[in-house]
């Protein structure tokens, strides 16, 4: 994944994140709580930083799978043609 469509994505996700903290807010009539950081210019309380943390981890976890998915797939590959070469030239196949 390139550094821009990651970009994209966690901007996307912030966006996310941000509505549905006001959903969450209008739901419940409360004020978010006080305590909040800076990052690049915008203000974000704890709870919506830990929701975002939250959610960045779930997807670095969904995509931690699919990686060792695809490597399992990528090494399954090369290990069968492998074998195919060596029964082809005559040696012994384990």
């Amino acid at each position: 994944m390139e550094y821009s469509e990651l970009n994209i994505r966690l901007t996307a996700l912030e966006a996310n994140v941000r509505r549905l903290f006001d959903r969450v807010a209008d739901v419940e009539g409360r004020k978010p709580p006080l305590k909040s950081y800076s990052r690049d210019g915008v203000v974000w309380t704890q709870f919506e930083h830990d929701m975002l943390n939250d959610r960045l981890d779930q997807m670095v976890s969904d995509m931690s799978i699919e990686f060792s998915r695809t490597q399992n797939a990528i090494w399954w590959a090369i290990y069968k043609y492998a074998g195919e070469k060596k029964y082809y030239a005559g040696e012994k196949k384990y």
